[in-house]
């Protein structure tokens, strides 16, 4: 079956013709075309690779074609229009019977673009790939838990959000990379048994971002620092190192009013708090 496809990327306009996903002829028509933009030597790289690999699929050099589209991999695979780089590794990978990474990149572009009809499509091929390669006991669910925001990669290749994520793939040694905004990253690889499916927890520390609190206040001497119901100390303080974030501060010394303001402190930066406490009259 042929799809026929017609991608509108970004200026200048580009129309291309359609890309097969079935194996039964030596080379892949023209794949899918891709444009990114940015300044990042990364994706200058990518980009490049991908063209080349355009090319070579052309003249049906898919297996050199296949090495420059997973040269490609990252970063555009979290680009835009990156599923139709994992809708390119399919299809020449299809070509080649490389059913391993048919099932891993059919996988990706369902977790990547689920609601678009090539992901739903991709389901039937998902299907075919577990199929040739359950012939020789080769295909084995990896199960990884992590946070749901968290965006998780096996092999560069993205799997489906949420707490658990499941997918089909090999036996033997894989990648793994967990990454979330505000987080430490995890990388580690993983053994994939024949038979045996796998399970893998991730745990990400959260990255605590500092800035200082300065007090200049009045009166200079003796005034309690309340951070967060936290005592500091008792002025003159030096600045206080705390997480950045808006948090309650509060001033007290006896015989004086109490100061009490929310205050962001910046990351990486001295921010000055200047709290004028009054004097509580004396009873008569």
């Amino acid at each position: 079956m042929l799809w026929a496809r017609i991608l509108m990327a970004h200026a200048p306009l580009v129309l291309l013709a359609a890309l097969p996903l079935e194996a039964g002829s030596a080379r892949a028509a023209e794949p899918v075309g891709l444009t990114q933009e940015g300044p990042d030597a990364a994706l200058v790289k990518a980009r490049a690779s991908y063209q080349r690999a355009l090319g070579l699929v052309k003249v049906g050099k898919n297996e050199a074609a296949l090495t420059l589209f997973e040269a490609a991999l990252v970063p555009l695979v979290d680009a835009p229009n990156g599923s139709e780089l994992l809708y390119n590794l399919v299809a020449v990978a299809r070509v080649l019977k490389r059913w391993d990474k048919v099932l891993l990149y059919a996988q990706g572009l369902v977790a990547l673009d689920g609601e678009s009809a090539d992901a739903r499509a991709m389901e039937s091929v998902i299907g075919l790939a577990k199929g040739r390669l359950a012939l020789g006991g080769a295909a084995v669910e990896l199960v990884i838990t992590a946070p749901a925001e968290a965006n998780v990669y096996v092999d560069k290749t993205p799997v489906a959000r949420g707490p658990k994520r499941a997918l089909w793939t090999t036996p033997g040694m894989h990648h793994l990379r967990v990454t979330q905004a505000g987080h430490t990253t995890v990388e580690r690889d993983v053994t994939v048994a024949v038979g045996v499916p796998a399970m893998v927890d991730v745990v990400l520390e959260r990255i605590i971002v500092r800035g200082k609190l300065e007090v200049q206040g009045k009166p200079a001497e003796g005034v309690q620092v309340f951070v967060d119901d936290k005592l500091q100390g008792v002025t003159p303080l030096p600045p206080i190192e705390l997480e950045a974030k808006r948090c309650l501060v509060r001033f007290e010394k006896p015989g004086y009013g109490t100061w009490t303001r929310y205050v962001v402190v910046l990351a990486n930066a001295n921010v000055v708090v200047s709290p004028v406490l009054e004097k509580v009259p004396s009873p008569p």
